[in-house]
């Protein structure tokens, strides 16, 4: 992450992931890097574990980005339940705007 925002190639790699799993419409909330470059950073920062929620119009899941036997995964990839979450308002609000063609991937 660069300045609180994904770099070009964490969101390539995680709109990949994301891909294989059905999802194409999502906005990432609450991304969190987590000290640690992942294989294939060619400068500090560029690739990192790092946390997060992927949010769908209809659903949020809680995600690490991490590499395991050499590729990119979700690690800890699970559903959100709304009712328990923490940050349920910022959730709504990217589904509100998901569902009205607002994506930002």
């Amino acid at each position: 992450m660069q300045g609180g925002e994904l770099t070009a190639r964490e969101a390539g790699i995680i709109r990949q992931l994301l891909a294989k799993r059905g999802i194409t419409d999502y906005e990432i909330i609450g991304a969190t890097p987590e000290g640690k470059d992942l294989p294939g950073s060619t400068y500090d920062g560029e690739i990192e574990l790092l946390s997060g929620t992927v949010v769908t119009a209809t659903t949020a899941y809680s995600f690490w980005l991490d590499w395991a036997e050499g590729a990119y995964t979700f690690w800890h990839w699970r559903e959100i339940d709304l009712n328990q979450a923490l940050d349920k308002d910022e959730i709504v609000e990217a589904q509100q705007g998901l569902r009205h063609g607002h994506t930002h991937q």
